[in-house]
C-alpha cells in the first residue's frame, strides 16, 4: 500500500468511526489500516462504544486523550466504558467535561476520579468556555473544586465571558495586569470596558496597549487610547505592533498625539522578526526612528537576510558597516 493510499485509508477510518459505521471499519483494520488513536477519539466525540471496542481489539492505544473526547461532548456511557476499561480519566478529562458544562458527566467524574485530582484548571476551563453554572455547582461540592480566581478571571477575560468574570468579581477577583493584557490580546472590547467601569483605579498600562499592538487589534487600541484616562502606551507598545509586523498599527500608533514613544527597541523588534516593510517606513520618517547596531545584530542572530542585505547598503548605518552584513550573509549561505 502506497502512503497516499495509508492517508486515504486512515482518513476513511477515522471518518467511519466517527459515523459509529462498525462494518466498514472492520473490514479497513482487516485489510491493513492501522487502528489510529484519531479514530478512536472520533468515536469517542459520538459515543459509538461499539467502534471503540473493535478499535482496541485491533491494537488502538486508548488513552486519556479518548477520555476527554467522550467527556468534552458529553457521553457519559462512553466516558464510564473507557473508565471500566482501565483507561485514565485525569487532569484533562476533568477540564474537558467542565468546558462542556456537562453536570451529569462531572458528578461521575466525582465518584471515580479521587479528590486530589480535582485542581485549578477545571474551574478555569468552565470560566473560560463561559459555563457559570458549572463553576457554581464545581464550588458548591464538599470539598469544593480548587478554584484560582485569578487564573479563572484571566481565562474569562480572554474569552469574553462577562458573566462568568461578574461572578468572580462578586467572590473577590481583581481585575490585574494578567487579565487586561490577555482581554486586550483578545480584543474583547466589551471586558475592557466592563473592566474599566468597575475599576475604582485603572487597571490597564502600557502593556495592555502592547497586547493590543501585537495582535493586531486596531479597534481595541481605539478603546483603550480613548478611555478616561486613556490607557498608557510606550515604546513597548509600538515594538509589539513591530514585532509582529502590523505596520496599520505602527502609523496608528505615530498619529496620536502625542505619538506613541519609539526607539531602538522598535528598530530591533522589526529587524529581529524580518519585517522589511515596517523597518523600511520606520526609517523613512521626518525624523526617523532611532535604531543602532542591535538591529544588524538581531537580523544576524534570526538569519534575516532580506533585512540584512538592506542594511548592508544603507547609508545611515549605525553602529555595523556594509562588510559585517556581507560576512554574515555569506556565513549563512555556507549553512
Amino acid at each position: 500500500m502506497t502512503r497516499h493510499h495509508e492517508d486515504c485509508s486512515e482518513q476513511l477510518l477515522i471518518a467511519r468511526a466517527e459515523l459509529g459505521d462498525v462494518q466498514t471499519v472492520v473490514w479497513l483494520l482487516q485489510n491493513g489500516c492501522h487502528a489510529s488513536e484519531e479514530a478512536a477519539e472520533a468515536a469517542a466525540a459520538q459515543g459509538h462504544i461499539a467502534v471503540l471496542d473493535v478499535l482496541q481489539a485491533h491494537g488502538s492505544y486508548l488513552d486519556e486523550a479518548t477520555c476527554c473526547a467522550a467527556a468534552r461532548a458529553g457521553h457519559l456511557p462512553t466516558l464510564r466504558w473507557l473508565i471500566e476499561q482501565g483507561i485514565p480519566a485525569e487532569h484533562r478529562t476533568l477540564a474537558a467535561a467542565a468546558a462542556s458544562g456537562n453536570t451529569a458527566v462531572l458528578a461521575y467524574l466525582r465518584t471515580v476520579v479521587p479528590v486530589d485530582t480535582w485542581d485549578t484548571w477545571t474551574c478555569r476551563a468552565a470560566a473560560a468556555a463561559g459555563r457559570l453554572q458549572t463553576l457554581v455547582w464545581l464550588q458548591e461540592q464538599q470539598p469544593p473544586c480548587p478554584m484560582d480566581l485569578q487564573l479563572c478571571t484571566q481565562a474569562a477575560a480572554q474569552a469574553g465571558r462577562l458573566q462568568v468574570l461578574h461572578w468572580l468579581g462578586q467572590r473577590g477577583a481583581v481585575w490585574d495586569s494578567d487579565a487586561c493584557n490577555a482581554a486586550a490580546g483578545a480584543g474583547q472590547v466589551p471586558v475592557l470596558q466592563y473592566m474599566h467601569a468597575c475599576s475604582s483605579s485603572s487597571c490597564f498600562d502600557d502593556l495592555t496597549a502592547a497586547a493590543a499592538a501585537a495582535a493586531g487589534e486596531r479597534s481595541t487600541l481605539q478603546c483603550l487610547l480613548q478611555l478616561d484616562p486613556p490607557c498608557p502606551t510606550s515604546e513597548w507598545t509600538i515594538a509589539a505592533a513591530a514585532e509582529a509586523g502590523h505596520l496599520d498599527i505602527v502609523r496608528y500608533l505615530r498619529q496620536q498625539q502625542p505619538p506613541c514613544e519609539w526607539g531602538v527597541l522598535t528598530t530591533r523588534a522589526a529587524a529581529a522578526e524580518g519585517h522589511l516593510a515596517v523597518l523600511h517606513w520606520l526609517r523613512s520618517q521626518q525624523p526617523p526612528c532611532p535604531w543602532d547596531r542591535s538591529a544588524f545584530e538581531s537580523a544576524v542572530a534570526e538569519g534575516r537576510v532580506e533585512v540584512l542585505e538592506w542594511l548592508a547598503e544603507r547609508e545611515d548605518q549605525q553602529g555595523w558597516t556594509k562588510q559585517e552584513c556581507e560576512a554574515a550573509l555569506a556565513r549563512m549561505q555556507q549553512d
